[in-house]
């Protein structure tokens, strides 16, 4: 089931891959025989009459099958080279700051779309299958997750102020230094730190003060 949900993923339906039939797989399944036009049975894969390549064109490394032939259930019908024709990040993490993102995987840096998902068209896809973390998850029968790093593709210059620094009312958020107000955008908070975005990257303070001023307004 796993290697099905992949294959839907990497085809561009929307689907975690979790080696569960669950309800994200039954609808995926249902949209992908709509989409060919081939009638569904309640989005139960057909794996009598259905079968799975990795995409139109393959490169096959071995053919045991002859022409003629019977081919057993259950026996391969031929072994294809192992080849990446696509790269998906699943699941994008949330409340993720707006803008394009990298995926770097050892010394190999893939270009993402909106859907976490890359192509050969967006980095080195025979780097990338090189790497030798790759290549361990590539080759092994186990459930081994494959990390990266994710990365703005544009950098965004943050402030690491104290959470109690930070006042305003809505999306007007405010920081100040004891003299004058500095707009920003909240990008990310934890530990009791906030990774705050100056609004106006030339203006941005030395210090801030650890509470807000009293009364002060966030306008």
């Amino acid at each position: 089931m796993r290697g099905v949900q992949e294959s839907l993923a990497a085809l561009g339906y929307a689907i975690d891959v979790t080696g569960t039939f669950d309800w994200q797989t039954r609808v995926a399944t249902e949209e992908f025989y709509k989409d060919r036009g081939v009638p569904s049975d309640d989005g139960v894969l057909d794996v009598e009459t259905t079968i799975w390549m990795p995409n139109y064109a393959a490169n096959i490394e071995s053919c045991p099958a002859t022409i003629g032939g019977f081919v057993a259930a259950a026996v391969p019908l031929a072994t294809l080279h192992n080849e990446i024709t696509s790269v998906r990040v699943a699941p994008i993490p949330k409340d993720l700051v707006p803008g394009a993102r990298h995926l770097t995987v050892g010394e190999t840096t893939l270009e993402l779309g909106d859907a976490g998902t890359a192509s050969p068209d967006n980095g080195d896809f025979t780097a990338f299958a090189a790497e030798p973390a790759v290549i361990e998850y590539l080759s092994s029968d186990s459930d081994l997750v494959l990390t990266g790093v994710l990365t703005l593709a544009d950098p965004v210059r943050v402030l690491t102020v104290p959470a109690s620094s930070i006042f305003g009312v809505g999306e007007a958020q405010c920081v100040s230094d004891g003299e004058d107000l500095y707009h920003v955008r909240i990008v990310a908070s934890r530990l009791g730190s906030t990774l705050v975005e100056p609004n106006d990257p030339s203006q941005v303070p030395l210090h801030v003060l650890v509470d807000a001023p009293p009364g002060q307004q966030c306008e």
